[in-house]
């Protein structure tokens, strides 16, 4: 599943070593929100990691 944009905003801020508390100032969003996507980033890329042949190991 792909990630949202907001998600992939996310991601690339934390790449960038921010603290999630300066990823909510920059995006003007909650820490709180930016929890969530995390946690969704989280779930999408264990899906796309726990294919079959990795379960299997």
């Amino acid at each position: 599943m792909p990630l949202a944009p907001r998600e992939e905003e996310v991601l690339t801020h934390i790449a960038q070593g921010f603290t999630y508390d300066q990823i909510a100032r920059r995006m003007g969003i909650k820490k709180s929100t930016v929890d969530t996507h995390v946690e969704r980033i989280r779930r999408k890329l264990q899906a796309i990691t726990m294919t079959p042949e990795t379960r299997r190991m």
